[in-house]
């Protein structure tokens, strides 16, 4: 009587996803030691699978661009949830991207920032900008109903001392200037996620002028790499002649726009930061006097001089409504 020998089960052959998150648990050690207190290694690499599970296509990129964003976004505190942060494609690399619900997290937890928003406007919405002595800015969406197509974006920022907000106020040509000025802006976040790069467009703008810490800044200038701004020029006004706009030269702005390319100095984060904390005209005046001794580059010199100024209007112009009540 013959015997047959059992046949052996095929083992399960491990999936990229698998061979991953093999990877991944791999990376704890270095997880810990970047990871805030508030967030473990286990919920950060849950996260992490998430995401992959739900864009496979991830694994297809660079590894090791993979595994050094996964590492940024741990740094920065947040979780690739595409809320707080989301992985994205950029050319064969996959790069962390803070989304602005991440940053909003950031700021609301330190400084002197009470709470920041950036929104996008469309056509049919009810939107009212004015400029002068007293500044407004008012967004009625349209509801229910078409929005119509998407004309612009705008950030604020509400201070912890009941101070006047700060907004800036971007077109869609100008937003449009900022994604050509890109190399990846025909592809990636650009293309996938464009109104949250809207969004972070005109906050990255408005930044400029906040007091924002070192650790902030670096959460905001972290996707540089999706800008990779050369040349922006600064917009015309929106009553501007087309003409004239296309023939004007560059701008001091033009120096505060390219900034973001490079890793700022602790020297300008410091000189900034002084700008923004200074409170009344003879503050400001000091401040000045303590920049002068600080080591800025003249690029740098001029992104402090543009601020000078501009807080200086600020301070003037509230100045002036506090006369007006007396």
């Amino acid at each position: 009587m013959s015997t047959q020998a059992p046949v052996k089960q095929n083992q399960k052959q491990s999936t990229p996803v698998d061979l991953f998150q093999s990877e991944l648990a791999g990376m704890q050690k270095q997880l810990v030691s970047v990871l805030p207190s508030h967030i473990t290694p286990q919920r950060f690499m849950r996260t992490v699978m998430m995401a992959i599970n739900i864009d496979k296509s991830l694994l297809n990129l660079n590894r090791e661009s993979l595994k050094n964003a996964a590492i940024k976004c741990a740094a920065d505190g947040l979780l690739p949830d595409g809320r707080e942060a989301a992985f994205v494609k950029f050319g064969g690399d996959a790069v962390y991207m803070p989304m602005f619900a991440g940053i909003q997290k950031r700021i609301r937890n330190s400084g002197e920032i009470a709470s920041i928003e950036a929104r996008v406007i469309y056509e049919n919405d009810d939107f009212l900008w004015e400029q002068g002595t007293e500044s407004k800015l008012s967004h009625k969406p349209k509801f229910p109903g078409d929005r119509g197509n998407m004309v612009g974006a705008y950030a604020i920022a509400h201070f912890k001392d009941g101070s006047s907000p700060q907004f800036e106020v971007m077109s869609l040509d100008e937003i449009e200037k900022v994604k050509e000025s890109s190399a990846g802006k025909d592809k990636g976040p650009w293309v996938q996620w464009y109104e949250e790069m809207a969004r972070k467009t005109v906050f990255r703008r408005l930044a400029k002028w906040l007091p924002i810490d070192a650790e902030i800044d670096d959460v905001v200038q972290r996707d540089n790499d999706l800008y990779d701004l050369n040349t922006v020029s600064q917009p015309a006004p929106a009553q501007a002649n087309t003409q004239i706009e296309q023939q004007a030269p560059p701008s001091k702005m033009d120096a505060l726009e390219a900034e973001i390319i490079d890793a700022e100095s602790d020297a300008l984060v410091r000189s900034k930061s002084l700008i923004a904390q200074a409170k009344t005209l003879d503050a400001l005046n000091k401040t000045f006097q303590i920049i002068q001794s600080e080591n800025l580059t003249p690029e740098e010199r001029a992104i402090t001089e543009e601020m000078f100024q501009h807080k200086e209007r600020e301070l003037h112009q509230n100045t002036n409504q506090e006369g007006a009540l007396v």
